[in-house]
């Protein structure tokens, strides 16, 4: 730009948004490459108050591919992903596979998360995190922005830290892969 001979103040704009979109990308890539490190290893273990009742934990789902969503009631793109997840519940009901939802919404919205998860009749294992963004699990994760999505193995080894969404059909392919 400055070969060009433009206006300083219009170059000053432009070059302070091409570093913020630099420092973006840089952020984003650094974030990838954290969930790859991810995969491949032990999964933190949670134990987190269920919407049902009581509390559950990762080591209780052993035996079973674990499929995570972490989302809050506030999180429009998390919503979105509602309707495609309920369909791949019921796709692989009765099937080695158990659906997660944990909510990361503040303290002062729990009863907001258990009204919304009655309203939406939402299905699978509903969950609710303590300390919200700060709990242990999520921290592991470095999840910073929702939805977020998450597969481990029967083991309790990540498959997946950056699992696809559940609007994504290539979903269903990864999970039929996994269920043979």
């Amino acid at each position: 730009m400055t070969k060009a001979k433009l206006d300083a103040a219009f170059v000053a704009l432009h070059k302070k948004d091409l570093d913020m979109n630099i420092s973006g990308l840089e952020e984003y890539y650094a974030q990838i490459l954290a969930n790859k490190q991810m995969n491949n290893k032990p999964a933190p273990n949670f134990d987190y108050e269920n919407h049902k009742g009581g509390k559950t934990s990762l080591e209780s789902l052993r035996g079973k591919y674990v499929y995570i969503d972490v989302w809050a009631t506030w999180c429009g793109p998390c919503r979105a992903e509602i309707p495609f997840l309920k369909t791949i519940e019921k796709q692989y009901e009765g099937k080695n596979v158990e659906f997660v939802s944990i909510s990361v919404d503040v303290e002062k919205d729990h009863d907001k998360w258990k009204n919304f998860v009655t309203e939406k009749s939402l299905e699978g294992t509903q969950l609710y995190a303590d300390k919200n963004f700060m709990s242990d699990f999520i921290r592991a994760f470095k999840i910073n922005s929702i939805p977020r999505f998450i597969l481990i193995d029967p083991k309790g080894v990540v498959v997946d830290a950056d699992a696809l969404r559940p609007s994504n059909p290539k979903l269903t392919e990864q999970l039929d892969g996994l269920l043979k």
